[in-house]
């Protein structure tokens, strides 16, 4: 009767490690996550949907990609209607999650949102997806994390402040977490990205691309090179 239990037990232990070391890691959600609203603004003349994320835990991920979709209620034209259909929403670069980073979507010709008003933001059923994965520095696992946004969650005219400062005194590069999901009105056509670019001409008019918010070689480009960086959070007020 030892037998069987001692064997029986051995055999539950080998699947619960072995589950443990083949499945996905689970993110904290302490350290990695999305902000709470995602917002549309001009950036570089260009209409764009943004999005922020970070990875602020000591073990940092690489080789992080980004997928967005636009999923909503579509007609065929052979009138068949498909309850959850998914569009792409190409993004503009790779993220390196060293510092907070926001994720950027240009609202062009071939983008979903592209002939949708601030009124159609607001008020159409449809849902945005937002997934990361990559690779843990340490244990080179497999690492995962999504969320997603309702019309109720996308903003129109606001924008991420700057969270990344320098820190004079301590020498390092500090992130303030306070503002991770902060956002701050700013000027912004009312109007769908169609009826903008049809009054003021084709955004492709303009070569330079959209840089992102808070970019790090911005960042660094205003100090001294011998200077290192660092990424340390800030002491928590009591």
């Amino acid at each position: 009767m030892q037998l069987i239990l001692g064997t029986g037990l051995s055999g539950v232990l080998t699947c619960v490690v072995y589950a443990k070391l083949t499945r996905p890691e689970k993110l904290s959600r302490d350290g990695v996550g999305f902000s709470k609203k995602a917002v549309i603004c001009m950036r570089d003349g260009r209409l764009c949907l943004m999005i922020r994320a970070w990875d602020l835990n000591y073990d940092h991920i690489i080789s992080s990609e980004f997928t967005a979709h636009f999923v909503n209620t579509h007609k065929t034209k052979e009138s068949e209607v498909i309850r959850y259909y998914a569009r792409s929403l190409p993004l503009q670069q790779r993220q390196f999650l060293l510092w907070p980073v926001t994720l950027v979507h240009e609202i062009d010709a071939t983008s979903p949102l592209f002939r949708l008003s601030p009124q159609n933001i607001a008020e159409n059923s449809y849902e945005i997806t937002v997934s990361l994965k990559g690779a843990s520095a340490s244990m080179g696992t497999f690492t995962q994390s999504q969320t997603s946004y309702l019309p109720k969650e996308v903003v129109w005219g606001h924008r991420f402040p700057p969270v990344v400062t320098y820190d004079r005194h301590r020498q390092q590069y500090v992130i303030d977490h306070s503002k991770l999901n902060t956002i701050e009105p700013v000027d912004t056509p009312y109007c769908s990205a169609y009826e903008l670019y049809r009054v003021s001409g084709s955004p492709k008019d303009k070569l330079e691309p959209p840089g992102t918010p808070g970019s790090f070689s911005e960042k660094v480009s205003t100090f001294q090179i011998e200077r290192t960086s660092s990424f340390k959070r800030k002491d928590k007020k009591i």
